[in-house]
């Protein structure tokens, strides 16, 4: 997968003045290509110009503009918002088997040989980090159940080492999931929305299906972030009382009534038989974390954009502009080079210039998915402005700097006190509003409403009643020992734009309210991926798009 910078032209022709092509091929690697707009990943299929030697470079870039602006023809041309809402897209017809059919998809052509539940967890295991968002895209498109009806119980155990393997969880993958005690005490209820999604998807699965278990494992990478990565027994067993258990469910307040024990299954062992082999892309590591070395299924993030595209087989969401992480995005936008061709040919392209001609064509084809494929066409030319935002969601805050103090929350003092105390705050979201709530964070302002929904609660007035802070006056003194002065309330004023989805928060200020002092301290570098969140969180200094 493309990362939200990269420009990728499968196959490039040029016919002319052999002088010229050269020329042109140079220009072509230093021009500035147009993009598109927000996050918008755009795959194109051919590009045309041609023009006289000395106009080609700027026909070509009209030619690839009028594209990304306004070709919307959908055999030339497909839009996708965002990077979710492109796998989520691929993801539906892969399930319904229609992928072979998308000139679009050719990238992905090995997966078409597989079956479709296979090929859907190839494509899953590669976007870990973008796995929950996408699934939120699903669930609006009504293809949720469908899909978790495809993925067969091998499929989804494969995914559960994975996620061990990659994002460093001890998921037991043979065990059943344990019986819940008695109904915990009412603090903070799994949210709606997350509730009816899981239990409609796995409503006609039996309690030991290992497709239960992964689905309890996604909400909890939701709703109980932090019990996750400490004890994801007890996670578990809370989540499948809420969405797949036969008892009425219950609000759930601390991990002592879901199991007392850690679950130390290990990740490894196991063999990676999922692999996409699409033509390698550059890495984004939009989630902030060091690149992993060790050998098996590579997650490659492109970053995020999608509009949906004309003939998708299910209803289309419309997505507010905006990752990823993976991956994070910027637009998209289209390759074209004067002449450029991108459609098949029925025989084999003439690569030498022909008599000397006044004009001079660019010809920009799709590379062969595999040698194995026949030359289908996919152009996908895209450049994306630096930094990922898979945002289908976002709000105005005053209080910004209180996603600062993630990054103190991720030291190891911190996770080690946070690991002492996940029972009696089980998300990762509660720790950042009780220490925020050390520097005095307003309330009324729309971030702590935002927090207060991921706890599942209507109200941020709600979020009085949940456990205090413990060890709260040792967080105090470790924090002003550590940052001194710059631990007063004047850390969380911080205008700022927070984009959102069930995988992803991004935060975006001017570049004028960058401080050195938060510089200095490390407060303002990118979280990225966070376990004990269950999200990807970066930080953009820009407006978003």
């Amino acid at each position: 997968m493309l990362a939200p910078s990269d420009i990728h032209i499968h196959r490039l022709h040029l016919r002319g003045p052999a002088e010229a092509q050269q020329r042109l091929g140079r220009e072509l690697q230093q021009a500035q290509w147009p993009h598109a707009h927000g996050d918008e990943y755009v795959l194109i299929r051919q590009v045309r110009a041609r023009a006289e030697p000395h106009r080609l470079k700027q026909t070509l870039l009209q030619q690839a503009r009028h594209c990304i602006e306004h070709d919307r023809n959908p055999d030339n041309v497909v839009r996708f918002a965002n990077l979710q809402a492109l796998l989520a897209s691929l993801i539906i017809d892969l399930t319904l088997g229609q992928a072979p059919r998308r000139w679009y998809w050719q990238r992905w052509a090995p997966l078409f040989n597989q079956a479709a539940g296979r090929a859907v967890a190839s494509l899953m295991a590669d976007h870990l980090h973008h796995l929950n968002g996408v699934i939120a895209v699903l669930a609006q498109r009504q293809m949720l159940r469908t899909l978790w009806q495809t993925l067969q119980p091998e499929d989804a155990a494969q995914l559960l080492r994975e996620l061990n393997w990659k994002q460093g969880y001890r998921i037991a993958v043979g065990a059943e999931l344990p019986a819940s005690s008695a109904p915990p005490t009412a603090t903070f209820a799994l949210p709606a929305a997350l509730k009816q999604r899981w239990a409609s998807a796995i409503a006609d699965l039996p309690a030991t299906d290992l497709r239960v278990r992964l689905a309890c494992v996604l909400a909890a990478q939701e709703w109980l972030p932090l019990m996750l990565w400490q004890a994801p027994q007890a996670a578990l067993a809370a989540v499948f009382t809420q969405i797949g258990g036969a008892t009425t469910p219950q609000t759930t307040s601390s991990a002592t009534a879901f199991g007392d024990g850690l679950d130390h299954a290990a990740a490894a062992n196991h063999s990676h038989q999922y692999h996409t082999h699409a033509a390698p892309a550059a890495s984004n590591n939009t989630a902030g974390t060091q690149p992993d070395t060790r050998t098996g299924p590579v997650d490659g993030n492109a970053q995020p954009t999608v509009n949906d595209h004309a003939d998708m087989p299910a209803p289309t969401q419309s997505q507010p502009p905006q990752q990823q992480a993976g991956t994070q995005p910027p637009p998209a936008t289209t390759l074209a080079t004067t002449g450029v061709d991108t459609q098949p040919s029925d025989g084999p392209e003439a690569s030498t210039p022909g008599p000397a001609h006044s004009q001079t064509q660019a010809q920009i084809k799709p590379e062969q998915a595999g040698s194995h494929q026949p030359q289908h066409p996919l152009q996908q030319l895209r450049l994306q402005p630096p930094a990922p935002k898979p945002l289908p969601d976002q709000f105005e805050t005053q209080q910004g700097g209180v996603l600062y103090l993630l990054n103190f929350l991720n030291r190891s003092e911190l996770q080690t006190l946070m690991g002492d105390y996940w029972q009696t705050l089980p998300n990762g979201w509660l720790w950042l509003y009780r220490v925020a709530q050390l520097l005095g964070f307003d309330a009324s302002d729309p971030l702590a409403a935002f927090i207060a929904r991921q706890l599942g609660l209507e109200h941020s007035a709600d979020l009085a009643r949940l456990p205090p802070l413990p060890q709260a006056d040792d967080i105090q003194q470790l924090a002003q020992q550590w940052y001194g002065p710059l631990w007063q309330p004047s850390l969380l004023t911080l205008a700022a734009t927070i984009g959102h989805n069930p995988s992803h928060v991004d935060l975006y200020t001017s570049p004028g309210n960058v401080r050195i002092e938060v510089r200095l301290a490390g407060l303002d570098i990118n979280p990225g991926w966070l376990p004990w969140l269950g999200r990807v969180v970066n930080f953009h200094y820009e407006q978003p798009s």
